[in-house]
Formats: C-alpha cells, sequence, structure tokens
C-alpha cells in the first residue's frame, strides 16, 4: 500500500517532472524565440542606428561644412561690413572735402560775379566814357545813335560845326546836309555861301561845300535824297561811295552806285543824279557847267551839279503850287516826273559806321 502510495507519488512527480520539462523546453524555446526576435531586432537596430550614427555624421559634417561657409560668409559679411564702413568713412570725408569745395566753389562764383558786375559797372561807365568822348569828337552823326536833333561835329580842317541828324527815314547816324520844306529861304546864292553853308538847321538850309569835302574826304559816305511831290508820293534814291571834291576841283560830285525807287517807269531808271556824277559845282556868277550856249546856275537861279543842265537840281526855285508844273526853277527830279517837288532832304552817313 505503501509501495504503490509510493510508486503512485513518484509516478506524479515523474508526470509532473516531464511537463516541467516540457514547460521548460517550451519555455526555452519560446526564449529562444525570443531571443532570436530580439537578437534580430537588436541587428536590425543596430543597423539603423548605424545608419543613423552615418547620417548622424554625414549630418554633423554637413553641419559642419555649413558651419565653415557660415563662418567664411560672416568672414565675408564682416569684410564687406568693414569695407563698407571704410567706404562711408571715405564718402563722409569725400562728402565733407565736396561740400568744402562747392562751398569755395560758391563763394568764388560769388566773388566772380561781384568782379564781372563791378567790370559791367566799369564797362557801362567806360561805355559811356567813349561814347561821350566819341560824340565829343564825332565826325558824323553816327555816335549820337538815333538822334534826330542838332548835334556838334568836329571834321580834320575846319572848326567844329552843328548839323541835324536823322534817324527817322533811313535808320540811325544820318547827316543832314540839304533840305527843301518852303521857299522861306531863297538858294539863289553865291559861291562863298554854297561854299560855307547858309540857312535854317530845322528847316531849309545848305550845309555847305567845303564840309561836305572835309566830310567825305577822310572815309568812305553813301548819300540818301528823300523826294515827295505835292501829291504827297514820296520817292528816295541811295548812292554808294558819295565823295565831294576840294575846292581846287570846283567840288566836283562824285559816287559809285545807285539804289532806289526814284523812276517814273522802275526802280533801275530813277538816277537822274548821273547827269551830275563827275560834274563841278556852279554858281550863278562862277559857271562851270558843260552848257556852251548859257549859264545854267543863272538860269535857274541856284547852285548845283550842273552839265547841260541837269536831270535834278534840288536847290532850285521853291514853287509853292502844283500848277506850276513846268516851272525852269523848280526844285525836281526828272527821271521820276517833271513837276515841282515839296519836300527834299539829303543825308550822308559814313560807309563804315
Amino acid at each position: 500500500m505503501a509501495l504503490a502510495s509510493c510508486k503512485e507519488r513518484f509516478h506524479k512527480q515523474e508526470i509532473a517532472y516531464k511537463e516541467q520539462q516540457t514547460k521548460l523546453a517550451e519555455q526555452q524555446e519560446a526564449l529562444k524565440k525570443s531571443d532570436e526576435l530580439k537578437d534580430s531586432l537588436i541587428s536590425e537596430k543596430d543597423k539603423r542606428i548605424e545608419n543613423l550614427d552615418k547620417k548622424l555624421e554625414a549630418s554633423v559634417e554637413a553641419q559642419k561644412e555649413t558651419l565653415k561657409k557660415n563662418e567664411q560668409l560672416q568672414a565675408k559679411v564682416n569684410e564687406l561690413q568693414t569695407k563698407i564702413k571704410v567706404q562711408q568713412e571715405d564718402l563722409k570725408k569725400s562728402e565733407e572735402l565736396k561740400n568744402s569745395l562747392l562751398s569755395e566753389k560758391d563763394k568764388r562764383i560769388a566773388d566772380l560775379k561781384e568782379q564781372m558786375n563791378n567790370m559791367n559797372k566799369n564797362k557801362q561807365f567806360e561805355d559811356k566814357l567813349i561814347k561821350f568822348v566819341d560824340r565829343a569828337e564825332a565826325t558824323s552823326c553816327v555816335p549820337f545813335d538815333n538822334s534826330n536833333d542838332i548835334q556838334t561835329i568836329r571834321v580834320t580842317g575846319i572848326e567844329a560845326f552843328k548839323v541835324p541828324c536823322d534817324s527817322m527815314f533811313a535808320g540811325n547816324g544820318w547827316t543832314v546836309i540839304q533840305r527843301r520844306v518852303d521857299d522861306s529861304v531863297s538858294f539863289n546864292r553865291t559861291w562863298e555861301e554854297y561854299k560855307n553853308g547858309f540857312g535854317d538847321l530845322r528847316g531849309n538850309f545848305w550845309l555847305g561845300l567845303e564840309k561836305l569835302h572835309l566830310m567825305t574826304k577822310f572815309q568812305p559816305h553813301e548819300l540818301y535824297i528823300q523826294l515827295e511831290d505835292f501829291k504827297n508820293e514820296k520817292r528816295y534814291a541811295r548812292y554808294t561811295n558819295f565823295i565831294i571834291g576840294n575846292e581846287t576841283q570846283s567840288y566836283l560830285l562824285n559816287y559809285d552806285k545807285y539804289s532806289g525807287n526814284a523812276g517814273k517807269y522802275d526802280k533801275y531808271s530813277g538816277d537822274s543824279l548821273s547827269d551830275a556824277k563827275n560834274r563841278k559845282f556852279s554858281t550863278p556868277e562862277r559857271d562851270n557847267d558843260k552848257f556852251d550856249r548859257g549859264n545854267c546856275a543863272a538860269d535857274t537861279a541856284s547852285g548845283w551839279w550842273f552839265n547841260k543842265c541837269y536831270y535834278c537840281n534840288l536847290n532850285g526855285v521853291y514853287v509853292n503850287t502844283i500848277i506850276d508844273e513846268e516851272h525852269i526853277r523848280a526844285i525836281e527830279w526828272r527821271k521820276w516826273h517833271i513837276k515841282p517837288l515839296k519836300f527834299v532832304q539829303m543825308m550822308i552817313r559814313p560807309t563804315n559806321n
């Protein structure tokens, strides 16, 4: 009984032992599998760790490279900032220098302007002085600009004398040498009177042959003749290089070219003075004309450069009425018409004024 119980207990223990061995084997197998799984996981994690290490190392290297580049970039930035600072300092100095130079230039400009103003004032004073001197030593009406008044001029060979200036008809600077406006002054005069001049400078007058000779002797002049008839029609004749000879030459008249509108048909046919060209002056008591059968000056009661006798006579008798159209002694310009003229004015001006 006891043995059977013992066997039974042994058998149970054996079964329990086998069960334990089986469980242990199962546990060992499970543990083995677990170990294998863990080893696999460990291996896998090792690989991941290795990969991560490599990535980390690469990242570290990249970070190092980036840091290096950043350091280089920062160095460049620092260098650039330093350069910019230096340039800013240079610019500041340059700006200060430029401002200083500009200030100097402005001061220089102001000084120069002041000098120029002073010079202009001096120039204006000099111009006025020169004009005063020119006018004081004037040989014609040119220095008197647009004067239409009586002025005093000085010409070599004669004392200073007064002349009417005209700037209304043909520009500035003309000296009036003869004028006819009415019959208040007779032009039936002697040689000496025509030589020295006569009449009223503000009305009818003759300036004088000697004055004309001396005025045209030293510089070339142009002659301008204004004509107006009793119908108030106006014409003019203009001549270049007008010159009057001396008394020994009987105040010979000469000129170069005619221009104007004093012709009856066209502007080219109006040179009535052509008959007086290269002719001597005549007065009633001094006959220098080319008329063999008489004395043109005596016949016309005037003094002029007569030929045989004239195409024009601006010193003829002043006729007050248009009825006397063919008055033999009248003031005439025959290339225009054979009618008495109401107004005549002769003017001269230096060519190189």
